[in-house]
């Protein structure tokens, strides 16, 4: 099995290496692990009680369901497979008011319908399942989110796979080893191996200890998904500073071409800073992604254009 976290952190490390359009700011990067380090420090509610940090369970999913874990599973892989590029034109044009939100209400929505199915038929698993991704696909279309095409091809991918069974299989056996599931997610779904930072494996990871504790032993060792959003809050943070032309790229809305040189090393230089963020903090990488997309909204500056469904 390849160890694909470090095949990132090297690919992450090699472009900031030989980067020549940002550079890193530890003085602003140790003025931000300190803002965490102290935030952590003042939660003691977080410091001591684990069950304190996680997230609600998504509105479709009920605590008292027995099969709840396996359902998470399912609607965390269902949400990761279309999470990305929500912008269109420019960085702050949404059509239909499309974020990352809008897609869990969506989904939610196609699980609400087919619990209202399944009180007047009897379906399979997997016809089950066809329904919810027949309904979000729908949903998706009709709220015209961008890259429709890409969105309802990853998605069938999930339905033409034995996802189902992997899901029963490895929750019975409460197999949550990190390796095994990406690696079962990189060589299953050509949508989410495509990305050579992983981004939305890494979230999937990152989702499911929020939504249920899942992978708390390896946490510390997942990178942070890096996005657009991310690389846009270190800047404004003054933690990643963007040489000409980059700079001028992104603050005129012109696009990036994806996998190109701009592209790589701001990705690249936003697991690096945040891993250098997590180790002078004390904290994991996800905490560090917690706070920052915390800070998302604080700042209306511009992020950098590239038209992929990799974030």
């Amino acid at each position: 099995m390849n160890d694909l976290i470090n095949s990132v952190w090297f690919l992450a490390d090699k472009f900031r290496t030989d980067s020549s359009l940002l550079s890193l700011n530890f003085e602003k990067i140790n003025v931000v692990a300190k803002a965490i380090d102290n935030q952590l420090s003042n939660n003691i509610d977080h410091m001591n009680q684990k069950d304190s940090t996680l997230w609600n369970l998504p509105k479709c999913i009920k605590s008292t369901d027995p099969d709840k874990l396996e359902k998470i599973f399912l609607y965390e892989l269902i949400a990761n497979s279309v999470n990305y590029c929500y912008w269109y034109g420019w960085h702050d044009i949404r059509p239909g008011g499309a974020n990352s939100g809008k897609m869990y209400d969506l989904l939610d929505e196609s699980f609400d319908e087919l619990e209202k199915r399944k009180k007047i038929n009897v379906f399979h698993p997997h016809h089950e399942l066809e329904i919810i991704i027949a309904n979000f696909i729908d949903r998706l279309s009709r709220a015209r989110f961008p890259l429709i095409d890409h969105r309802i091809r990853h998605l069938k991918e999930i339905v033409n796979s034995n996802l189902l069974d992997v899901i029963e299989l490895l929750v019975s056996k409460k197999d949550y080893n990190v390796d095994k599931w990406l690696d079962y997610i990189v060589t299953t779904f050509p949508g989410y191996s495509k990305d050579m930072f992983l981004k939305r494996a890494f979230l999937f990871i990152m989702q499911m200890y929020r939504r249920c504790g899942i992978f708390e032993k390896e946490i510390d060792r997942i990178p942070v998904p890096a996005d657009y959003q991310l690389p846009k809050i270190l800047r404004w943070l003054g933690c990643i500073e963007y040489h000409y032309p980059l700079y001028f790229t992104v603050d005129w809305n012109l696009p990036i071409a994806e996998g190109c040189s701009s592209e790589c090393e701001i990705r690249a230089a936003t697991i690096v800073a945040c891993k250098r963020i997590a180790d002078a903090a004390g904290c994991t990488c996800e905490q560090v992604d917690t706070y920052l997309w915390g800070k998302r909204n604080k700042c209306s500056d511009p992020f950098h254009l590239t038209i992929t469904s990799n974030y």
